[in-house]
């Protein structure tokens, strides 16, 4: 697999709106409560900084799990001939699913804390499964605009 502008476009576009998935429940509830504690009792800048941390550590999360993860399983379903929508998208939450518990489980150092990891894991579904469609669709679609692929 030859590395080209429209595949680097549908990869990087997979990782922005895998990131948007999801961050964006979790955003609606501090947004609620950043406005039902209004007035501002705390610092203004503290509230940006959670708003920035909150999508720049997930969007980190997502581009190492689409690179660590999502390219290797391209090539493999490419190899095997089993690329289709459901194949990434279930690769997608699959991976998803799992990276937060790992996370955790080996800043711990301890197995057992994999399963506190199912509320971020159940996001990270959400995020995977979107990252997964949205590289099947826009690589795929790139990909037969140009003629680069059957």
């Amino acid at each position: 697999m030859r590395l080209n502008a429209p595949m680097l476009r549908g990869f990087f576009e997979a990782v922005l709106w895998g990131t948007l998935a999801g961050v964006a429940f979790p955003a609606i509830f501090l947004v609620i409560a950043i406005l039902g504690s209004f007035p501002f009792s705390g610092d203004a800048r503290s509230a940006i900084g959670i708003v920035i941390m909150m999508i720049i550590i997930p969007l980190v999360l997502v581009f190492l799990s689409a690179v660590a993860v999502g390219i290797p399983v391209t090539l493999i379903l490419k190899r095997w001939k089993l690329e289709s929508e459901t194949t990434y998208l279930w690769a997608g939450a699959l991976t998803g699913f799992l990276v937060p518990g790992i996370i955790l489980a080996t800043v711990e150092q301890n197995i057992d804390v994999f399963f506190r990891a199912v509320p971020a894991g159940i996001l990270g579904a959400l995020s995977g499964t979107i990252t997964g469609r949205t590289w099947w669709r826009s690589y795929r679609c790139e990909m037969n605009e140009t003629g680069g692929l059957n």
